[in-house]
Order: structure tokens, then C-alpha cells, then sequence
């Protein structure tokens, strides 16, 4: 995928399964992020690593074995030929359109991305937004693909400087041991740290360690110590090499068709994909290729691999695009397959070759003779730099690629300024909540949108639809993930001599309802105190959370603590309301019924927990969570697209809750008329936006509901 480096055994030799090798990673990664198959098609990416370190490092050490020094300038020189061309085209081209397709919220988000793959740290940005409980639950950005080649370049930060370094030490020295015994030595070392590191990671933090360089180098310092320890493979046999070649192709099928994403990956797990690809590799050594590798030798499939990197590069952006624009069907599958070929083929043919054929940052003494370049056949047939007196004029060739891509922005900032965004807003609507003989106006505006075929003027507008998550959700009101869940002076709001006392608890769905409790309680005579935790439940269970485990850890010992505060605060009333991400997360592993079972079970045993407070126990259904705004609504959309049924399990855990509520003299609010109509759910009702991401409501359909929570709760 990114080592772009020529295919050579250590005899010079081209080794076609190397590439054979890279379209089967590219295959698996296709596969996995276009059809969810197979289970494991993400090991493709650690397939990429283990090559890429074996084919960096194979060039390092040659250079350093030939000349005794590892020119380090040069070397930047030729990632920066192999990789920026490519990367960058696909970078403005996905900005570009981003833009133009999707709403401003999620085109702003793709523009950060692009800066932070321009600068080879999206890995860690993706990470850092990956912890985010919000931010998570967003669509993918269409540059995601982009934190592999994160890793990689920043590993390529270090890695020649080491082979560098060594070399300056055994000159120094005057040490008989050879550049390959070092760096084997020295490779082991990082493998062991590394991986060490990416277990501990893996259990502890997840989405980190799948988008951190420290747990992924070992990956690529097992490819460099495959490299380092060719002296010794080049003594193997045939018999050898090819046990080694089945061995390793066994390897990684078995791991693409049984690692799962929820098993403990990047480590231990991903050992044995990592492992298979280092056989492979290891088996060509010296000889290129060998009888039991022929699969990835043949000639369609070595073309997929030299056209790995383009194809990498666009599949990702071609699937999350289309995705907010079409549904996925037939017709999406043929689109989506062709636009990648197409765009990968182009790409590779006219741009990665193109630019590699040329003199492009190709220091001069390598730079071939015009005698030599006439006779090679070559894309670009252009002379070579002159140097003037006092002054250094590029190559034509330089010039070339310069006019090339200063292009390309041209296209991209033209096709921006003329696509102008149009805000269209509407006043902030308002709702009474209906007389016993009157119709309800909120059940008429939300079957009303259903039957949209355009969007009508909202406010806010989906345009920067985040902007409007309630403000009690802001880290700093301290309602949500407060650092002392039983401290009872944060995420306090009314008049100090209030008559009344009410807590909203859970996790941040309870939050989200805050601006319409306050407008429907304060008048009321009440004083509220939020208490929630990111995907924390009321109900007295253990959860797992998915890709989460401090944060299931942080909700499991927080629940006596929440406990204790009610029935020391002893509230006049205590809501609660959360979404169903827990129910869908119990530690058990329960689903469907046995989690009704177990989620009304553990509700009765919190009611029982708090009932020494006296309060009044609400339960408060929350909005069915559907498709994100930023990912079902686009320019070329329509309101249909948005629409979605009641989930099941939605369905199930607001049964549990009704139940526990009526076991135990606690009421239940059945919400799900103030959503949907017959089951049946749109983005949209009564001039506002329901949801600013999957689940959570917007403060103006809050505040919007405070009419029907005044009633619901106070009667």
C-alpha cells in the first residue's frame, strides 16, 4: 500500500508475490469496508505494515552495506515521490467533494481531517476523537483510511535515523559486526516494547491502541527484521521456503475469516496475520518467488497490487461519499466497484507512474542521461534542470508536477466558490400541548414531515446542526461525566429557594433532555440537578461498553454513588431517561428478551435503592435513535432518506422500564408519539430538527417538548 518500493529480493530479482501479497491486503480491505466481509478483511492494513517494513528497510540496508551511509535526505526525497502525489490528489478531490455534497457541520470536519492527514497525524486525532463519546457516534469521515499512513511515515521519521546512526556507530567502533545483526537485534527490541505496549493498550484503551504508532510499530518492525535476517534465509531450501509460503497464505485467510473486531486487536490478536505475512515474505527471499506462492503471482493479481496504493487510497472516500447519497443496493455495489477501478486505475497510470518516471525531487546524480532517457520509453520525454549562475531553474518535469497540482487546487477552489451555501432558517417554532377535545398539533407536524418530500425551512438548520446539543451537555456546566458523581452542587439550575428539588439522571441522553425540563420545571417552582455519565444506565447492571472499558468501569462504580446522593439530597422528584446503547451493552452478554428480562430486573433494584429518599420516580422514555443528521442529509437528499422504525431493542428496554415502573408505584412516559407516527420516525417535526447526531435531541426540539413534559410529569 504506501512502501512503494520496487519489489526486489536481495539478488535484485523482482518478486511478484510481494505484490501479489499487497493485492490480497487491499482485496481484504475492500471487502471488509464495503461488505462487512470477511469478519477480519481489516487485517489487510497489517498486512500493508509488515511489507512496508520489509521493503524500507531491505533499501536501507542496502544503501548502508554499499556505501557504509544511509543518505537521509535522500530517502525523504523518494517517500515523498511515491507518496505525496497520490495522497494529495485524493486529499483535494475528497475535500472538494465533501463540500459540495455534504452539510457544513460534517464538510468542516472533513477539512479537519484533510489538515491533520496532510500533516501525518490524523492516527492520533482519529484517536483522540475516537474517545469522544459524541463525537463517536458521528459518521466516519471519508479521510479515516489516512491514520495507516499516519503510522507509517511517522515510524519513517525514526526508523532510517536508527539505521543511520548504527552505521555511524559501527564506523566508530570499528566493529566487525555486521549492519544486518544490529538492526535484526535492534528491530527484536522495538517488536517486543512495542507489542507489549499494544496489549496492555488493547484492553485498557482500544481505540487507541488501534490508531496509536507506539502499538502498531512492532508490525512494522517485524517486516525490517525479515529484512535484517536475509543472510540467513537466503540459506533455506526449497522445501523450506515453500512450507513457509502455505504456512503464511494459510495464516492470513484463516485470520481474514475468524478475527473478528471484537476480539483484542491490534494485540494479541493481530500476531497472527502480522506472523503469516512475515512467512511469506520470508520465503521469497533471494529467490523471488517460490512454487507454492503462484496465486500471487498471476498476472491479474500482481496488477491489483501495483495498483494497491491508489486503490487504497480511493475506496474508502468512494464508499463513505456514496453512502450519504445512495442506499445500499445493487446499483450502489456496481457504482461503488467501478468508480474505485476506475478512479484507482487513473490514478496509478497518470499520476503515481507518472510522477515516478519523471525527475521530480530526483537528486541529480541520479538523475539519468539524456542519451539513456531518450532511449527509455517514459512518460514525460522532458530535459533535464539547468543551472544558471547565481540561480537554479527546475526541470521541466519539476515544473510539470508543480503546474499539475497547482491545477488541480485551481479546479477544487473554482468548483467551491461556485457552490455558495445557502442557510435557510425559519422562526423558532413553538407548541402548546393540546386540550382533551383538541387535536394534537406535535402528532400532526411529525406524520406532516413524514409525508415531506422537501426539507422546509428549519431552525436552527441542519447546516451546523451540532451547534445546538443542549448547553448542560458543554464539559464545563459539569452535568455530564462530572468528576464526583455524588457531588450535588454541580449541574444546578432555578431559583436557590426553590419549594422543589428534581434530579435528572442517567447518562447523556437525560442530559439532552435538560433545556425542555428546565422551561417546563422552573416556572413550576422546581430546582434541577443533572447527573449523567457517557452511557452510564440508571438500572442497577454491569455494563461493557463497546471499544470502552474505563468508561464501563467508571459506570458500574458510579451507580451506589448516584444512589447514595438521592437518598441523602432525598429529592422531591428524580427523572430518569437513557439511551438504549447500554441495554444493547450489557456485561452478560444478554440480548433481546433475556436483556428485557435482566434490564427490568435491575430497575426494580435501583427503584428499591432510592426509595429511603422518598422521591417521585419518573421514567422517562427517550427519542428512538436512528441515522445521524450529517450522514443522512446531504445536497442532493430528500426527508425519506433520514426516515427510520422504531429499533427493537429501543422497543424492548422502554417495556422493561414500563414494567419495573409498574412494579414498583413509579410512572412511565411513553414519548414515542412526540417522534414518530405509527413507528415510524422523520429527522424533522413541527419547524426543528429532532436529533443533532443518532440519539441525542437538539436543545430547540428540548425546549420545543416543554409543554408536553410540564404535563406528562407535573399533570
Amino acid at each position: 500500500m504506501h512502501a512503494k518500493a520496487n519489489n526486489r529480493a536481495r539478488n535484485g530479482r523482482f518478486r511478484p508475490d510481494i505484490q501479489g501479497l499487497r493485492a490480497v491486503a487491499v482485496i481484504l480491505v475492500v471487502l471488509d469496508h464495503l461488505w462487512q466481509w470477511p469478519a477480519g478483511g481489516f487485517i489487510g492494513v497489517d498486512v500493508f505494515f509488515v511489507i512496508s517494513g520489509f521493503l524500507i528497510t531491505g533499501l536501507l540496508l542496502k544503501e548502508g552495506s554499499g556505501t557504509g551511509s544511509v543518505s537521509i535526505a535522500n530517502f525523504y526525497r523518494r517517500r515523498a515521490r511515491r507518496i505525496l502525489p497520490a495522497s494529495l490528489l485524493v486529499l483535494a478531490i475528497t475535500a472538494t467533494a465533501s463540500y459540495l455534497l455534504l452539510l457544513t457541520d460534517r464538510a468542516q470536519g472533513v477539512l479537519t481531517d484533510t489538515w491533520w492527514s496532510l500533516a501525518f497525524l490524523v492516527n492520533w486525532h482519529l484517536a483522540a476523537v475516537g474517545t469522544n463519546y459524541f463525537e463517536s457516534s458521528q459518521p466516519p469521515s471519508p479521510l479515516q483510511h489516512y491514520w495507516s499512513l499516519a503510522v507509517e511515515e511517522q515510524f519513517y521519521v525514526v526508523w532510517p535515523l536508527v539505521i543511520a546512526v548504527t552505521l555511524l556507530v559501527l564506523a566508530k567502533l570499528r566493529s566487525r559486526m555486521s549492519l544486518n545483526a544490529l538492526i535484526f537485534g535492534l528491530g527484536t527490541a522495538v517488536i517486543v516494547v512495542s507489542f507489549a505496549w499494544a496489549v496492555f493498550q488493547t484492553h485498557s484503551s482500544p481505540t487507541n491502541a488501534y490508531f496509536s504508532t507506539f502499538s502498531r510499530a512492532w508490525e512494522l518492525a517485524v517486516g525490517a527484521v525479515v529484512a535484517a535476517a536475509a543472510p540467513l534465509l537466503l540459506r533455506m531450501g526449497t522445501t523450506v521456503r515453500n512450507a513457509l509460503a502455505v504456512l503464511g497464505l494459510a495464516g492470513i485467510v484463516v485470520s481474514a475469516v475468524m478475527i473478528s473486531s471484537d476480539m483484542a486487536f491490534p494485540a494479541p490478536v493481530g500476531a497472527a496475520p502480522v506472523v503469516a505475512a512475515a512467512l511469506l515474505l520470508a520465503s521469497g527471499v533471494g529467490s523471488g518467488s517460490v512454487a507454492a506462492s503462484w496465486p500471487l503471482t498471476l498476472t491479474p493479481v500482481v496488477y491489483i497490487g501495483s495498483i494497491s496504493f491508489s486503490l487504497y487510497l480511493w475506496h474508502w472516500p468512494v464508499i463513505v461519499l456514496m453512502d450519504a447519497v445512495m442506499a445500499r443496493g445493487v446499483e450502489f455495489y456496481v457504482v461503488a466497484i467501478v468508480l474505485m477501478a476506475v478512479l484507482s486505475v487513473a490514478s496509478y497510470h497518470f499520476v503515481e507512474q507518472a510522477v515516478l518516471q519523471s525527475t521530480f525531487l530526483t537528486p541529480a546524480e541520479h538523475r539519468p542521461r539524456e542519451g539513456r532517457r531518450r532511449r527509455r520509453r517514459r512518460m514525460f520525454r522532458l530535459r533535464r534542470p539547468r543551472f544558471h549562475r547565481g540561480t537554479f531553474l527546475p526541470g521541466r518535469d519539476t515544473q510539470f508536477v508543480v503546474l499539475a497540482a497547482v491545477s488541480v487546487l485551481f479546479v477544487c477552489l473554482a468548483i467551491v466558490a461556485l457552490n455558495p451555501k445557502v442557510d435557510s432558517t425559519a422562526p423558532v417554532a413553538t407548541l402548546a400541548a393540546p386540550t382533551a377535545n383538541q387535536k394534537d398539533p406535535l402528532a400532526a407536524a411529525v406524520a406532516d414531515a413524514l409525508k415531506s418530500k422537501t426539507y422546509p425551512p428549519l431552525n436552527p438548520s441542519f447546516e451546523n446542526i451540532t451547534a445546538d446539543r443542549a448547553p448542560e451537555m458543554d464539559p464545563a456546566a459539569g452535568c455530564l461525566n462530572p468528576v464526583d458523581f455524588s457531588d450535588p452542587n454541580q449541574c444546578v439550575y432555578g431559583p436557590a429557594d426553590a419549594p422543589n428539588t428534581a434530579m435528572v439522571v442517567a447518562d447523556s441522553i437525560s442530559i439532552s433532555w435538560m433545556p425542555g425540563l428546565r422551561a417546563s420545571l422552573e416556572p413550576r417552582g422546581y430546582r434541577l440537578h443533572g447527573v449523567g455519565g457517557s452511557g452510564c444506565p440508571f438500572a442497577d447492571v454491569d455494563i461493557a461498553l463497546p471499544d470502552n472499558p474505563e468508561n464501563s468501569a467508571r459506570c458500574n462504580e458510579g451507580r451506589a454513588r448516584i444512589y447514595r446522593q438521592i437518598n441523602e439530597t432525598k429529592p422531591s422528584l428524580v427523572i430518569v431517561s437513557g439511551t438504549v446503547i447500554a441495554f444493547q451493552s450489557l456485561a452478560s452478554g444478554n440480548k433481546d428478551e433475556q436483556a428485557q428480562a435482566e434490564w427490568q430486573a435491575g430497575n426494580e433494584r435501583a427503584l428499591a435503592e432510592i426509595a429511603p429518599s422518598g422521591a417521585r420516580v419518573v421514567f422517562l422514555a427517550p427519542n428512538p435513535p436512528g441515522p445521524s443528521p450529517t450522514g443522512c442529509i446531504t445536497r442532493v437528499s430528500a426527508p425519506s432518506d433520514c426516515v427510520m422504525d422504531i429499533p427493537k431493542d429501543w422497543q424492548l428496554k422502554v417495556l422493561a422500564e414500563k414494567a419495573a415502573a409498574a412494579s414498583s408505584g413509579a410512572t412511565f412516559v411513553d414519548t414515542s408519539s412526540w417522534f414518530c407516527d405509527a413507528g415510524v420516525c422523520p429527522i424533522f417535526a413541527a419547524g426543528a430538527p429532532i436529533r443533532w447526531d443518532e440519539q441525542h435531541l437538539t436543545a430547540t426540539y428540548s425546549r420545543l417538548l416543554a409543554p408536553y413534559l410540564e404535563r406528562a410529569i407535573l399533570g
